[in-house]
């Protein structure tokens, strides 16, 4: 159990690929990077890291291998997202076994399971694995959105220790304060709203853009600098030109940590949005 709660910005790590497998040289020396550079956790195993394709054994891997050279310099959250409850709880196991800190589940996808189904869903999990538990709420991606009454449900169980909020709704920053005050941890899943939630209460943010930029994004975070209208939101808005990981992992492979390899239905880029991207990271002297 961690002594400290967890904030400040985290990375939502990349997975590097090779065409027959994980390309764990790639991994370490990435994971080595984020660290060195000051970011203040890392989250390997969600979407961000293309999990959903991944095999068992590399889910369990590709966290051993995070926390190992991670060392215990920063806590590391792992992603056992399924709309599976008994699959969830089985990689929520591989990631205790692996040596996470805590387990990231984000809202089950595609069965849009009501409200009772999704507070058995995740008090579950909580209670099969021995680790804290991070709600994701992804409402763009699942379909579901955990509410405030549903939030107000889960936070009675001490052991879900907070969210990874990727709503929009930044008004439910002072709602879900108000639960259980300092001890429910709120993580924004949205790069583009960091400024406003930290300045609204919010504790940290779970980050894509990180991947390239884990020291500054870091510092935005601490300092709730606002970065609209500077050379990093408009590299920002260039990462966003076509569905998350493809543009982050491209922006990866252009900084020479990972090779552009996607499994399907993922596919690369068109030369415009490549383009689009490099012009942007130029500006940042990152390529």
């Amino acid at each position: 159990m961690l002594n400290k709660k967890v904030g400040g910005a985290y990375t939502a790590l990349i997975t590097p690929f090779l065409e027959d497998g994980i390309d764990f040289a790639s991994l370490e020396a990435f994971v080595d990077y984020q660290v060195e550079q000051g970011i203040k956790g890392l989250v390997p195993a969600g979407s961000t890291g293309e999990s959903m394709s991944f095999t068992k054994n590399e889910h369990y891997e590709v966290i051993k291998t995070t926390v190992d050279v991670v060392a215990g310099r920063v806590p590391v959250i792992a992603g056992i997202g399924s709309n599976s409850t008994e699959f969830a709880i089985e990689l929520g196991m591989n990631a205790k076994r692996a040596g996470a800190d805590i387990i990231m589940a984000v809202m089950p996808y595609y069965n849009r399971p009501p409200a009772d189904g999704l507070i058995q869903h995740f008090n579950k999990i909580s209670e099969k694995v021995d680790l804290p538990l991070l709600l994701y709420n992804v409402p763009s991606r699942t379909s579901s959105d955990l509410d405030l009454d549903l939030i107000k449900k889960l936070a009675e169980n001490p052991n879900i220790i907070g969210i990874k909020d990727a709503s929009g709704d930044l008004s439910r920053v002072k709602s879900y304060k108000n639960l259980r005050g300092d001890h429910f941890t709120q993580m924004s899943g949205e790069d583009a709203l960091m400024h406003e939630y930290m300045t609204l209460g919010g504790d940290g943010v779970i980050s894509v853009i990180s991947n390239i930029l884990p020291g500054l994004w870091s510092d935005l975070c601490s300092s709730k600098k606002s970065f609209y209208m500077t050379d990093v939101w408009q590299l920002l808005q260039a990462l966003s030109c076509c569905v998350n990981p493809i543009p982050i992992k491209y922006a990866v492979n252009r900084m020479g940590f990972a090779k552009e390899i996607y499994r399907l239905p993922l596919v690369p880029l068109d030369p415009k949005q490549k383009k689009l991207i490099d012009e942007q990271m130029e500006k940042l002297n990152l390529i």
